[in-house]
């Protein structure tokens, strides 16, 4: 076995200075093994081939401390956003070595502290007390940040792009092919979804919103929610979107915040939870379907997205009793049945009324049912 020699830190606390200069002359032994590894002050790091020892030992560093900008990936391959969070966890990761002398450091500060306590007035005139508040709190804010890092998984939102495509990306799909998840990396990430199996499912929910939202996704509690839609009210604005987002959140259904009704719209087209009711086959609004679903206890909304103005939306209240407007009729000319929904026209309050009072035929062709659903990702 060769060994590059150099003289070992002996001692128990130094500065952080000569720690940090402890990596430069490190302590390196070749291991003989398949494949070639090295052993770097007592760590066991792999070698490439073609590289030094000390080469491999400045290459293993750059990956402990330098993130990988994914804007620099390849786009013909990409990759997963499993394997780039795992990337990025072992980045944050704080080095074992600068972690235990961090640890120690913190102790003898402590230790430091109480015997300056202790130490009686003479010797306090004499030398003084040292503060190292200051030290300690960049210690403590060093292990803290890096302990919350590796002990809670949080997927990066710059990696939701390269999770697996859900319904409104089939056809990206098929023209790009996923790379394949190294097994070492799905296994940590199954063992992960059965140890927290909620918190996974509130990240990828949060990353498929984000990603619908074409950026990072508000909403409001059902308090704030109820607060904004007296505000417009009382501004004499129109604020239908806010009426339907605190019905909804009464439902426990999140909405996106600060965003026009078209804006919202074409959110829940790309967004996994909500679902377009199809049309008849005449082209028509299917309000019966619409209805029956809100009837048997679905959310349904309604919307109308304005390519000229303001969109507007209401939810279905599921009244198994449809009523008829002169401003729905049939081909025939004849009054059509129309659900009953809540929410706001223009100004005006919350109001629970037939459909007819908020929209007319006459702009059929921009409107649109929408059926909520619980989404679980494997």
């Amino acid at each position: 076995m060769k060994t590059y020699h150099t003289r070992r830190n002996t001692e128990p606390y130094q500065t952080m200075e000569y720690q940090n200069k402890l990596h430069k002359n490190p302590h390196i032994e070749v291991l003989y093994s398949d494949p070639p590894q090295l052993r770097v002050n007592g760590e066991i790091i792999p070698w490439p081939q073609g590289k030094t020892p000390e080469e491999a030992y400045q290459d293993y560093l750059e990956r402990e401390s330098k993130p990988v900008p994914l804007n620099q990936l390849s786009e013909e391959e990409p990759y997963p956003a499993e394997e780039q969070y795992f990337v990025r966890q072992q980045e944050h990761s704080l080095h074992p070595l600068r972690q235990q002398y961090l640890q120690d450091r913190l102790k003898q500060l402590d230790y430091l502290d109480r015997q300056q306590t202790r130490q009686d007035d003479f010797t306090t005139r004499m030398y003084g007390k040292k503060d190292f508040s200051e030290e300690k709190e960049k210690i403590k804010s060093e292990l803290y940040s890096h302990s919350q890092q590796s002990n809670r998984v949080s997927i990066n939102e710059n990696s939701k792009k390269y999770f697996q495509p859900t319904k409104n990306d089939s056809s990206n799909a098929q023209t790009k092919p996923e790379k394949e998840i190294p097994d070492v990396i799905q296994k940590a990430i199954n063992d992960y979804k059965q140890a927290h199996p909620q918190e996974y499912q509130q990240e990828r929910l949060q990353i498929d919103r984000e990603k619908a939202a074409g950026g990072s996704f508000k909403t409001r509690t059902l308090e704030e929610w109820q607060q904004k839609d007296k505000e417009y009210q009382k501004a004499k604005k129109s604020h239908c979107n806010t009426a339907v987002g605190s019905l909804l959140k009464e439902k426990g259904i999140d909405w996106p915040a600060d965003k026009e009704m078209n804006d919202i719209i074409n959110y829940m087209d790309k967004s996994s939870e909500w679902e377009k009711i199809p049309r008849q086959e005449n082209g028509r609004l299917d309000h019966k379907t619409a209805n029956d679903l809100a009837a048997a206890g679905e959310t349904v909304v309604v919307t109308q997205k304005n390519p000229t103005g303001h969109g507007h939306s209401a939810l279905l209240t599921g009244n198994n009793k449809m009523e008829t407007s002169k401003n729905w009729l049939d081909e025939k000319g004849e009054r059509t049945p129309i659900p009953e929904v809540k929410g706001s026209v223009g100004a005006a309050p919350i109001k629970t009324q037939h459909l007819g009072w908020h929209l007319t035929q006459q702009v059929e062709d921009q409107m649109d049912y929408y059926r909520y659903k619980k989404v679980r990702f494997e």
